[in-house]
């Protein structure tokens, strides 16, 4: 079954997750898009931080050896001071975009 979600959507439920509201225990998620996303509109309304484009940090995941790289994107604050980073990124063969977060625990304020 092919699910598309909408900028807006994607948004709304990264404010849900931002206030507490949803996925409290969410580290990381990859979903693709057969289409271009604005990344701006995704996180619209959350205060984010732009991570500059030269920035690429490494998520480990326990379901692979090696760790994910996250360039750029934009960090977002949940209301208890944990930063998930949000990311796209287009495949270089494929009409894929890929929407990457990552809950890091080392960059908690």
């Amino acid at each position: 079954m092919n699910v598309l979600f909408t900028n807006k959507e994607i948004n709304s439920f990264l404010k849900k997750w931002q206030a507490g509201e949803a996925c409290p225990l969410l580290k990381y998620l990859d979903l693709g898009f057969p289409k271009l996303l604005n990344l701006e509109e995704v996180v619209e309304g959350l205060d984010g931080v732009k991570v500059p484009e030269g920035i690429v940090r490494e998520f480990d995941i326990i379901l692979s050896d090696k760790p994910i790289n996250f360039p750029g994107g934009y960090d977002i604050k949940r209301h208890d001071g944990t930063i998930a980073t949000v990311c796209t990124e287009t495949h270089p063969e494929l009409p894929i975009t890929h929407l990457r977060i990552a809950v890091w625990s080392k960059l908690a304020s």
